[in-house]
């Protein structure tokens, strides 16, 4: 019990990039370089698996599940829900944008 204590709360509220961000200078050297890798390609560590993403960072599996507890989630499946959750609000917020401009084709 006391490990969930040390854990970050998850901040759903400002997604999961900028939760990274902001922890990114407290983190190991390894959870650091697992980090930059998805905030350099969020979309496409959505879609890798835990294997291809800790060849990608020179590091283990199990580094990547740490980093992902150290970042407040309970493991990769997390991780990567919480990915897809950010491009469908994006994706959803262009629809909206774009439905609320005038298309000028009278």
């Amino acid at each position: 019990m006391a490990e969930q204590q040390d854990r970050p709360e998850p901040r759903a509220d400002v997604g999961i990039l900028v939760t990274i961000r902001s922890l990114l200078p407290n983190l190991a050297p390894v959870e650091r370089r697992v980090a930059q890798a998805v905030l350099d390609d969020p979309q496409g560590v959505a879609w890798r698996s835990i294997s291809e993403l800790a060849r990608t960072c020179g590091t283990s599996a199990t580094s990547v599940v740490r980093f992902c507890r150290a970042i407040g989630l309970r493991g990769y499946p997390d991780l990567r829900l919480a990915l897809e959750r950010t491009f469908t609000a994006a994706q959803a917020k262009r629809v909206r944008r774009n439905r609320r401009q005038p298309s000028g084709d009278l």
